[in-house]
């Protein structure tokens, strides 16, 4: 039983000031310290009897992993996050491989009011709480392996290199210490960033409403800073210095786009400014500008542009609005995030020269039908931003060494040509694909569907913001060939968990995945037909995570029940349409002419 003797600490982050928090009770009496206001070189606290800390969201609890070695050890301690949007699971711990685990005595998680949750442990000795930390945020980011250690937040950027008891000072030299990239003056160091980056595991289109029907929000510059108003009301008002999280995007789904007011000048403080609207392209709130001079000194000249291109009646078309949205939050993600700020700043620094800025995947074009190679080929062909090689599987076809004689003749791609015999099952020719491929990623592309060019560069950003191991899109847009129309299925959201879409499921067309879940969970089943179903159920009976992006990349094309594994009609696709056009329909995403050749 607790005592009036022992020693209670309580360290809160995103909070801007220590009476901005909700306090738990009697638990939390004791001595309380702001982590953003602590030197980052003081000397850990000295031990307590327990210790909690509290974090706004859990975009703040990420920043604690860099500012760990702050915070005092303690036999109990205790995680609190304030607010947490719907789409994120509750924080139950992760344990990493540290000793300290088998040394638990209790753990429990428990909801905080009404949209926050508590993680309370207990150990037989006093525990590191940085420990703790990471494994709450390793379950809520869903990478195990990266947990929010790289790319932490705005505020404190990320730890690249931990101190090693083993490595002496000449070691380590070479390597750029934690503290030296918390301490780091982003906003000199962005330099051609921009401003400081954004941290996309906390700032992403995860959540995005394609039917929002709110107001088109203004963000303005008033005498206190910048503001988000709507219909009179303020919605948003940053604190300076501060970044958004995912709760205060949560809270602006429901707005159809943002307007941005023409720029003063001076404006005051152009970070923060800066900052709140490449958060909020990033997230995937479609921005327009009806005066756009002054902001690409700011945002850089493309996100300034693509702000223009877009008129505000034009947000009341659904399908042109998420266009608009996906163009802005690609740019947003892609050169103003973290991953790249963070590989491009150590080179410059002469560290990790050797580190990809372009991952690399390896694309399984499994078919049986040579006259379709061509066309896939130049499907795949079209994908940018990936570093890629084609697999190009050969199953059961007849007279394969000519077919790869000449795809190899007339495509610029990486292709490697794998024989695969008719006995084998599709699952089975899958793997033996795999089994010849060397990118850190595995996708699978249909021979007869469409692909716009950045189908596979959008699913590795959705498998990086979204943490799961594997990644695809609905099949959203369908042409139904023996009718010649295309229709646009009521699919659900998309930008969010498998587990929170209807079916659960994504296409085997679509599917990206990593090497390292593909090799987890044992490949493809040898099954005939729905091996891309057994596959994303593999991977979260695993205990890993599938997520569903935009559908704006893919057109599926849909032939005679009989020529397809799922055995749906035209009447099944027509049902449940939400729009129709007659012919062959591409977004302008796709970035295809109809008239295109068909195999």
């Amino acid at each position: 039983m607790a005592t009036a003797q022992q020693k209670r600490s309580v360290f809160f982050i995103g909070f801007h000031g220590a009476d901005g928090i909700c306090t738990g009770g009697p638990r939390e009496a004791g001595e309380r310290a702001d982590l953003e206001s602590l030197p980052l070189d003081q000397p850990q606290p000295a031990r307590v009897d327990e210790l909690t800390v509290r974090a706004r969201t859990s975009a703040d609890l990420r920043r604690v992993t860099v500012l760990d070695h702050l915070l005092p050890a303690a036999p109990v301690v205790q995680v609190i996050i304030e607010e947490i949007p719907d789409w994120r699971q509750p924080p139950l711990p992760s344990p990493g491989d540290e000793a300290l685990w088998f040394h638990l005595r209790s753990a429990a998680t428990s909801r905080e009011g009404e949209r926050g949750w508590c993680v309370r442990t207990v150990f037989d000795l006093d525990a590191d709480a940085g420990t703790v930390v990471a494994a709450v945020v390793r379950m809520l980011e869903g990478h195990r392996l990266n947990g929010g250690a790289l790319l932490a937040a705005s505020a404190g950027p990320g730890a690249v290199q931990k101190r090693s008891s083993y490595a002496t000072a000449d070691l380590l030299e070479p390597l750029v210490k934690r503290t030296e990239l918390v301490a780091m003056d982003l906003s000199r160091q962005a330099g051609r960033h921009h401003g400081v980056p954004l941290d996309e595991r906390s700032v992403n289109p995860i959540g995005f409403d394609p039917g929002a029907g709110g107001p088109v929000a203004v963000l303005e510059w008033t005498e206190h800073g910048p503001a988000l108003t709507a219909d009179g009301c303020e919605l948003l008002r940053p604190e300076s210095g501060s970044a958004l999280t995912d709760a205060d995007i949560a809270r602006l789904r429901w707005l159809r786009g943002i307007r941005l007011a023409p720029l003063p000048s001076p404006s005051g403080d152009d970070e923060a400014l800066a900052r709140l609207v490449v958060s909020c392209a990033a997230a995937g709130i479609p921005l327009t500008a009806s005066s756009p001079h002054g902001w690409s000194s700011l945002l850089g000249e493309t996100l300034a542009l693509l702000i223009a291109g877009v008129k505000e009646e034009e947000l009341s078309d659904p399908l042109t609005r998420e266009e608009h949205s996906i163009r802005q939050r690609r740019h947003a993600l892609r050169h103003h995030g973290m991953r790249r700020f963070w590989l491009e700043t150590l080179r410059e620094w002469g560290h990790m020269q050797a580190a990809p800025l372009r991952p690399s995947v390896s694309v399984l074009l499994c078919t049986k039908r040579p006259e379709l190679v061509d066309f896939a080929l130049r499907q795949i062909a079209r994908q940018r931003g990936v570093d890629m090689e084609v697999v190009l599987a050969l199953h059961g076809v007849p007279w394969p060494e000519e077919v790869a004689r000449r795809a190899l003749a007339n495509s610029s791609l990486r292709i490697v040509p794998v024989t695969i015999p008719a006995h084998y099952l599709l699952g089975e020719a899958l793997n033996t694909a795999a089994a010849r491929a060397s990118g850190s990623y595995i996708a699978k592309m249909d021979d007869d569907d469409w692909y716009g060019p950045d189908h596979l560069g959008d699913a590795l950003l959705a498998q990086a913001y979204s943490g799961a191991d594997v990644v695809g899109c609905p099949q959203e847009f369908v042409y139904l060939e023996s009718l010649d129309m295309t229709v646009r299925r009521r699919r659900g959201r998309t930008e969010t968990p498998c587990a929170l879409t209807p079916e659960g499921l994504l296409p085997g067309g679509t599917l990206v995945i990593s090497r390292t879940a593909l090799e987890g969970v044992g490949g493809f089943r040898a099954v005939a037909r729905f091996e891309d179903t057994e596959l994303s159920n593999a991977v979260r009976a695993a205990g890993g995570r599938a997520y569903r992006m935009h559908g704006l990349n893919y057109l599926y094309r849909r032939r005679a029940p009989s020529m397809h594994t799922y055995t749906a009609t035209n009447d099944h696709f027509l049902k449940e349409n939400s729009r129709r056009w007659a012919g062959r329909f591409f977004n302008q995403l796709m970035e295809a002419d109809s008239t295109e050749p068909y195999g």
